[in-house]
Order: structure tokens, then C-alpha cells, then sequence
């Protein structure tokens, strides 16, 4: 805020500033966010086949409740790391290592899923396999995340199909 203030000549003050983003964030989460095709179906398969699951957020914990309760998937994971549980942000790997430490997981046994460069490049750094997500806000770097990838899906219902495929 204060960047923004500073850059763009902004009257407001940075308390302001941040209030007003957080209300435009805050609707944004509860009313515009959608699942991704497919996402609650392969969070309820990996539920009933006893696979954890995990979120690990550049966003604040405030929000990213807000998104899970709005979208009805709240209890459809065992841990929640935010940005405000490290130090370094993407693409350090220190949130992936601490969601798979709060799973009790190795890294190497778990699989991200990322729709941005840095969560792409934190998630190999953390020697964790990675699938890019096909993103409409992120097509224009599409063919990067590829490349940074592993895996890369247009939606879950992919990765539901190899489940079923393979037996997980």
C-alpha cells in the first residue's frame, strides 16, 4: 500500500488503502471465486481414500476461510499453511515444506497443485512433484508453466480419470 501510494500519487492513507483492498478481497473470495471443474469431486475421492490433503497459501488465513466456508469445502483438509506462517514467500519452498511437515508426509510424496510460476518453482524447490492448473488469469504464461511443471491440467476431472485409471 504504501508502494502503491507513493508510485500512483494516492490521497488515501495506507490503513485506508489496505482496509479497501481487504473489503474488495473479501467480496471477491465470498461472492466470485468458483471451484475449478472437477475439484470438489477429487477432493471428496482423495477423502474417501484416505489421502491427505493440504492447502498452502500466499493468501492470509482470514481469506482463505472465507473462500473455503463460501465454497463449502472447509473440512476437506487436514492443514492450512498461509504466507503468515513463513518467512519467505514463493518461490522459497519453506510453505510446502511446512504443509507436508504438519501432514506428516515426506515432500518427495507429495503433489502440488499450482496456476502461477512461483508456486510452480517453490513446489519443485520443496522436491515435491508439480501439476500446473489450466488458470484463464495466468494463460498468457501458459506455456512456462508448462515447461517448470511436471504434469499440467485443463481441470480435476483429469487427474480423477487417472485416479480411477491407476488405482491412485
Amino acid at each position: 500500500a504504501f508502494y502503491f501510494k507513493n508510485t500512483f500519487g494516492i490521497k488515501d492513507s495506507v490503513e485506508k488503502m489496505k482496509t479497501d483492498w481487504n473489503e474488495m478481497a473479501t467480496d471477491m473470495y465470498t461472492n466470485e471465486v468458483k471451484l475449478k471443474k472437477g475439484a470438489k469431486e477429487i477432493l471428496t475421492l482423495l477423502s474417501q481414500n484416505k489421502i491427505k490433503t493440504g492447502i498452502a497459501t500466499s493468501n492470509s488465513r482470514e481469506l482463505t476461510q472465507l473462500v473455503l466456508k463460501a465454497l463449502n469445502i472447509n473440512d476437506c483438509f487436514e492443514t492450512i499453511v498461509t504466507g503468515c506462517d513463513v518467512t519467505s514467500g514463493k518461490p522459497n519452498p519453506d510453505i510446502y515444506l511446512l504443509a507436508a511437515d504438519k501432514l506428516k508426509v515426506m515432500p518427495e510424496r507429495c503433489l502440488v497443485f499450482e496456476d502461477i510460476p512461483n508456486g510452480i518453482i517453490a513446489g519443485k524447490k520443496a522436491n515435491m512433484k508439480v501439476c500446473a492448473v489450466d488458470d484463464l488469469y495466468s494463460k498468457n504464461i501458459e506455456q512456462r508453466k508448462r515447461k517448470l511443471a511436471d504434469y499440467f491440467i485443463n481441470d480435476f476431472n483429469e487427474v480423477i480419470n487417472t485416479f480411477e485409471r491407476h488405482g491412485h
